[in-house]
């Protein structure tokens, strides 16, 4: 008989995560209604939850990076892993070499380092596999998911310069902080907002902001802080 795993909830909204919470008897959670984020309010985890994110074909690899990074917000827990389900082996073999943290090129960060806390099967597998990975799954703390993402993430001192108005100190960090925001797939780290509906459309706006901040060349101050401060507390 098919044990399910203790304490997990599933993501998402299409007919995968229907079927799963069905067959599993598990809890829901949606995401929001303007695509910002998960209803957590609908539900209160308990510590050590383990999530399955069910994705679909409409979600591009950039997207689940996002969809992802989202669920490790999940509020109230101190640890917590995740069950990937893709549409096809196509994508999953994509997202394996991708950083967790959104950034592009080859870093010791991808889906493929954190095997152990963060498992990817396609949508089709058979109910008794999605279980094993399930139970063999490690949930990582939390406070060393958030060590670890502070560490990638440059977009918090971009924002602190940008809230500082210092035009001087943003120059002086851009020969480090540049490389780390080039590396930036800003496409799986932008959500959408009442002015850019579709995040590719903010990634863009992103990227075009950060070159035209250059020697001698006022930046558009507000501009910059209304564009990268969203993305700062995510």
């Amino acid at each position: 008989m098919i044990q399910k795993p203790p304490e997990f909830l599933v993501l998402g909204e299409g007919p995968v995560a229907r079927v799963m919470a069905l067959l599993l008897r598990a809890p829901v959670i949606d995401r929001n209604a303007d695509d910002t984020g998960w209803e957590w309010s609908k539900r209160a985890p308990l510590d050590r939850t383990k999530l399955i994110l069910a994705t679909s074909h409409c979600d591009g690899v950039d997207q689940i990076i996002r969809l992802h990074a989202e669920a490790r917000s999940c509020p109230k827990v101190s640890r917590i892993a995740v069950l990937i389900l893709l549409p096809d082996s196509t994508t999953a073999k994509a997202l394996l070499g991708r950083d967790v943290f959104g950034r592009g090129g080859v870093t010791s960060s991808t889906f493929r380092h954190f095997a152990e806390e963060i498992g990817i099967v396609a949508a089709d597998t058979s109910l008794q596999i999605i279980i094993s990975r399930l139970a063999g799954l490690k949930p990582l703390l939390v406070d060393t998911w958030r060590s670890q993402l502070k560490a990638a993430n440059c977009i918090p001192p971009l924002v602190e310069a940008i809230r500082a108005r210092d035009q001087k100190a943003l120059l002086e960090r851009m020969p480090s902080l540049k490389p780390r925001a080039d590396a930036f797939v800003w496409d799986s780290v932008c959500f959408p907002t009442s002015e850019y509906r579709n995040p590719h459309h903010y990634a863009n706006a992103v990227s075009e902001w950060l070159e035209s901040v250059t020697l001698g060349v006022t930046p558009d101050w507000e501009r910059g802080y209304k564009l990268l401060s969203p993305l700062a507390t995510r």
